[in-house]
């Protein structure tokens, strides 16, 4: 697969940015250049032994205090894995061989305590790690120990907190707009929120719809302090820098007869009559218009996922110029790598990582046709113990 690789001027884009409630000025890159990204229809010759270079995994240490069945999140700090459990109740970190360091468990009412955890991100800028409970309207900050340093209040329900810069918390709401008062939660798609839970400002200015936006995200943090935004159903990836400011990185042309971007007149248009059928969000992705769910660009290759019609992961690498379109588990190849690779939780260099359970991949083994080395190495697990991180690399391209 081709990719062409284009630079366009940034300009006419200052009506989409930063503002906050005192008027100061905010800043627009308006000097740098685009990348598009010409992304094409899949490969039918390509398989998955064609991307993948290497596979292995971590065992996470298994003792009575660092028992958990499953993981809603998993993410990586100074070479330390943070999980949080599936339940929400938990925080658990390993060091990089996969042992125990320490936890947090401190479900309850009380002014240090949460209900339940339903999101949690580290930060590499500032080595914190940011959770949200939003049944009780908390945003949690701990340090890379897991020491608890603050607990910020907010008169509404977080949803996603991405970053921590300057005594500021950078905030986006997955969930419709429109149940939200008007003001700033409404107005912007990244939100700023001070320490004592106010939301001063915001960036990007309405990229994505006001209704059902479900529960997807594109965002990820970096360690220079500047942040990457995927709007839902947009072309661009927008990038914001540890000072404020706001450039777009890259643009997505969708090429393929079966992928597309959705227009501003068609985003307008959903947002007129919400309950037209023809405007429902679902109808736009099965006409194949692509949903971003996750973005990976802290090393290389970076990593798109889509979820439209089908789940699709677009490739680019930023040292070749070329790109890869495919559906992990439609792909060409061994269907035990393509089950062990299909997705990632987290990124760290050229190394992708996804948690697994060895004994739900054990029991899956024969309807998926596992086989071959792989196999053995999933019959090697525990089935007994913690859930394991798989990791793996691409092939340069």
């Amino acid at each position: 697969m081709k990719l062409w690789k284009s630079i366009l001027p940034v300009i006419g884009i200052a009506g989409l940015f930063s503002c906050n409630t005192n008027n100061s000025k905010y800043k627009v890159a308006t000097s740098d250049s685009i990348t598009i990204l010409h992304v094409h229809d899949i490969d039918p010759d390509l398989s998955i032994e064609n991307l993948i270079d290497s596979v292995g995994y971590i065992q996470l240490e298994t003792t009575p205090e660092s028992l958990f069945a499953d993981m809603r999140g998993l993410e990586i700090l100074n070479d330390k894995f943070y999980i949080l459990d599936f339940k929400g109740t938990t925080i658990l970190s390993f060091d990089k061989n996969g042992k125990f360091l320490r936890k947090i468990s401190a479900q309850g009412r009380g002014p240090n305590e949460y209900i339940m955890l339903d999101w949690m991100r580290t930060d590499p800028y500032t080595n914190k790690v940011l959770a949200v409970d939003g049944f009780s309207n908390k945003i949690l900050i701990y340090d890379e120990n897991l020491k608890l340093e603050k607990i910020v209040h907010t008169d509404f329900r977080p949803r996603i907190v991405i970053a921590f810069r300057d005594q500021k918390l950078i905030h986006y709401n997955y969930v419709n707009k429109e149940q939200e008062p008007p003001g700033l939660l409404k107005e912007f798609d990244l939100h700023i929120i001070d320490m004592t839970g106010k939301t001063t400002g915001g960036y990007i200015k309405n990229r994505t719809p006001e209704h059902n936006i479900l529960g997807t995200h594109a965002t990820s943090s970096h360690a220079d302090g500047s942040i990457s935004f995927l709007p839902i159903f947009g072309d661009t990836v927008y990038n914001i820098s540890a000072d404020g400011t706001i450039k777009p990185s890259y643009i997505l042309e969708m090429e393929g007869k079966h992928i597309k971007g959705l227009s501003e007149r068609q985003r307008n248009e959903i947002e007129s009559d919400e309950n037209n059928p023809s405007h429902r969000y679902d109808s736009w992705e099965e006409k194949g218009y692509l949903l971003p769910f996750e973005i990976f660009d802290n090393g290389t290759p970076i990593s798109i996922t889509f979820n439209s019609r089908e789940s699709l992961r677009y490739l680019y690498s930023p040292q070749s110029g070329k790109s890869y379109l495919y559906n992990p588990m439609k792909i060409e190849g061994n269907s035990t790598l393509k089950f062990l690779t299909q997705s990632a939780m987290a990124q760290q260099g050229e190394w992708f990582y996804q948690p697994h359970n060895a004994i739900t991949m054990q029991n899956l083994s024969d309807y998926y046709k596992f086989s071959g080395k792989y196999l053995d190495m999933i019959n090697g697990m525990e089935p007994d113990a913690n859930p394991v991180i798989i990791y793996y690399r691409f092939k340069p391209f």
